[in-house]
């Protein structure tokens, strides 16, 4: 019966399976394109997140960001070859996962139209290819993100699978810098929402809750032997108290790096570009005002909310980056390419050439949007000898890192 369903759902909806799979398998080789020749060699921050994943006695004693660096355990005691270059891969993957959850996000809010427009122009986004291209846990940051997911999903179908999930991520995602702000809003935004079905489904709710104390047991004796690990976990700046100047400053920041002038960093930016083109602000602009007209909506209110803690984790002004925000500018993005849509299909709601083409049109700005941002990355970025300085110069160390690993 199970296998006449799968059948059934294949053959109902095999244009949708279609489309979302070849989206898929183009972003994916987008991820894994040139991943080992496009630059010279490795950041700094690779070779650190490579090093820091050499022992698990290491992580144990050092476990920020350990989700990521237990993979790359894993990565390191295979001895493969390159294993810097599978960094990368782990990261590219990771960053596929979430590509997909932030689709499934927009379906279920917008449907098919904007989910497949949406993932198009967040998955082909410069900062995404940055962030998955690097291998750094520098993604763990879209973390957060999978984790309303996973609200979202306990709130569709109130599965026990669900709440152990939440449970589970939530207690990964205390080990990544600044997560623990977030999952505090979260709880207090949601706490009304968790204990009604927290308290329908307690056997769930007990196999979560140890599952997540003994992923949280380790975290805990870490910081109580070294309490400065705590600082970095709640993404003080250099594990010392933020000053509130610095943090207000920080805080206005955030929009101008996102929509105007951006802070320029060679090994994960281009110059001082903004996060968002043109053409993403003004789609911002509308999504904003759309959701603003349907206020009463919860998502509105969460997306408000999620939208201030993250500029205000990242003001903190530790490790945490703009990656933590970019998912949630883009569901707001998206809404945007949704609200457009609708207002000219509403204005011609039978004519079929005038719905062609403002679809049509609203297709090819996208592609030029996604050529924009894949330009950037792939040709303009590589070649900015900052850039190639920054990727190049740790060239002998990667070498004899590598040898040192085959040696063991």
């Amino acid at each position: 019966m199970k296998t006449l369903n799968i059948r059934q759902v294949l053959i109902d909806h095999w244009e949708n399976i279609t489309f979302f799979g070849f989206l898929f398998i183009v972003i994916a080789s987008f991820l894994s394109f040139r991943l080992n020749s496009l630059l010279p060699g490795f950041s700094s921050s690779e070779i650190a997140a490579y090093q820091g994943s050499n022992s698990l006695n290491y992580i144990f004693h050092h476990p920020v960001n350990a989700p990521f660096s237990v993979l790359g355990w894993l990565i390191v005691r295979s001895h493969l070859a390159h294993s810097l270059l599978y960094f990368r891969l782990l990261s590219a993957g990771l960053a596929l996962v979430v590509i997909a959850i932030f689709c499934g996000i927009l379906y279920y809010w917008h449907g098919l139209r904007t989910a497949l427009l949406g993932t198009l122009l967040f998955g082909f986004s410069s900062w995404v290819l940055h962030t998955a291209r690097l291998g750094t846990a520098d993604i763990l940051q879209f973390g957060f993100f999978a984790l309303i997911a996973c609200g979202i999903w306990l709130q569709a179908t109130a599965s026990r699978l669900a709440i152990i999930s939440v449970l589970v991520l939530g207690a990964m995602l205390l080990y990544v810098p600044g997560m623990i702000w977030l999952i505090a809003v979260g709880m207090i935004v949601s706490w009304r929402f968790l204990d009604n079905y927290f308290t329908r489904r307690l056997g769930a709710v007990t196999i979560g809750t140890i599952l997540a104390l003994g992923i949280i047991a380790p975290l805990a004796w870490a910081i109580y032997q070294t309490p400065s690990i705590a600082k970095v976990l709640l993404n003080f700046p250099n594990g010392s108290w933020p000053m509130p100047i610095a943090t207000i400053h920080n805080f206005i920041d955030v929009p101008v790096r996102l929509f105007i002038y951006g802070q320029a960093n060679p090994v994960i930016w281009l110059d001082h570009l903004a996060v968002l083109s043109v053409f993403g602000s003004v789609m911002f602009i509308l999504g904003g005002y759309a959701y603003l007209r349907h206020f009463g909506l919860k998502r509105t209110k969460l997306l408000l909310i999620l939208l201030i803690a993250c500029c205000a984790v990242i003001a903190l002004g530790g490790s945490t980056s703009l990656t933590l925000i970019v998912p949630f500018i883009y569901l707001v993005v998206a809404a945007g390419i949704d609200y457009m849509l609708r207002q000219w299909l509403l204005v011609f709601p039978r004519n079929p050439v005038a719905r062609t083409i403002g679809v049509g049109s609203m297709i090819v700005v996208l592609v030029l949007a996604v050529t924009y941002q894949t330009k950037q990355y792939f040709v303009a970025w590589p070649q900015v000898p900052s850039t190639r300085s920054a990727f190049a110069q740790l060239s002998p160390v990667i070498s004899a890192t590598i040898s040192g690993v085959k040696g063991e």
